[in-house]
């Protein structure tokens, strides 16, 4: 048997949205510590003013049951953060399952009393989680994996009471409720919905938003910087402007560090030093660059 002094407990802090993650886990703890089917309720916990024959067969068996039905208890009640009040409420609903027969506490009541709580079967609750898994949209600079984890959270919450949503409900949701910087990976993804040949799945979907993420974090990053450099400019009292040769805030083309090795009476660079002031390469200018678009020609400005 366990000994209570090597208790690792799983923290809670009793709000519904951690409850799935948690139950869960804490379910698959308690198999490995042989108190799944008491916290279940198919074990029958004897009271406490039951006669017990230690010698036969049924009476160890009711005593193994009692002991596992304190350890349960126990790793329960020790479970829940106090510190916060939906933790509270957690805490008494546990507490309140002590009684004449049971002074030591009945984990399998505790449990089914915290099910009822935060896992209720009602028409209204389902109703209620309807309505949050249709309105959860991802909000601008949200983590997409972040997002898509508590609409998986709530499937399969809505599973339990018999909602079921397919994948491809499952995906067409996702792709429906993203912000328009997921444009273009939507236009190629949904496509996909339901292909007999290459499918679309729920983890190509992950990956692909979560690489678009990280890009617009790096991109976000750059004009940051940009935008630092420019206030520098500003409080240092450099020169405010952009210079013509780089594009860069805080000094004239004559200062510029990125000439060209023919810039300003030196040979040699085909180029002539001349730094476009839109794509910053060389050898064309802004001019150039916008008649060579227009006329169909080969010079292309860099992605920015």
């Amino acid at each position: 048997m366990t000994d209570l002094n090597t208790i690792r407990v799983i923290p809670f802090c009793g709000k519904v949205d951690e409850w799935p993650i948690w139950s869960e886990r804490f379910l698959a703890k308690s198999k490995r510590f042989g108190f799944k089917e008491l916290l279940l309720g198919k074990l029958s916990i004897p009271t406490a003013d039951e006669e017990i024959d230690l010698e036969s067969e049924s009476g160890k068996k009711k005593s193994v049951i009692i002991e596992l039905n304190e350890i349960a208890y126990s790793e329960l009640i020790l479970s829940v953060d106090i510190k916060t009040s939906s933790g509270k409420v957690a805490f008494n609903l546990i507490k309140g399952c002590k009684s004449k027969d049971y002074p030591d506490g009945n984990a399998a009541l505790a449990w089914e009393r915290l099910k009822n709580k935060y896992e209720p079967i009602s028409a209204p609750s389902l109703v209620k989680l309807e309505k949050q898994f249709r309105e959860l949209s991802l909000k601008k600079g949200e983590d997409p994996e972040v997002w898509i984890t508590q609409l998986e959270d709530l499937r399969v919450r809505l599973e339990a009471m018999d909602s079921i949503i397919s994948d491809n409900q499952f995906m067409i949701h996702i792709l429906n409720n993203l912000t328009s910087e997921y444009e273009l990976q939507v236009a190629m993804m949904e496509r996909r919905v339901g292909d007999a040949e290459k499918p679309l799945t729920i983890e190509e979907i992950r990956g692909e938003l979560s690489l678009r993420f990280e890009r617009l974090n790096l991109r976000s990053s750059s004009n940051r910087e940009g935008e630092d450099l420019e206030e520098n400019a500003f409080f240092s009292g450099q020169f405010k402007g952009k210079c013509r040769n780089c594009g860069q805030v805080g000094h004239k083309s004559f200062q510029c560090k990125n000439k060209g090795p023919n810039h300003g009476g030196n040979s040699g660079n085909s180029s002539g030093g001349i730094f476009c002031s839109y794509c910053r390469k060389p050898g064309h200018d802004k001019k150039k660059l916008f008649q060579a678009q227009e006329e169909g020609l080969t010079i292309q400005p860099c992605q920015r």
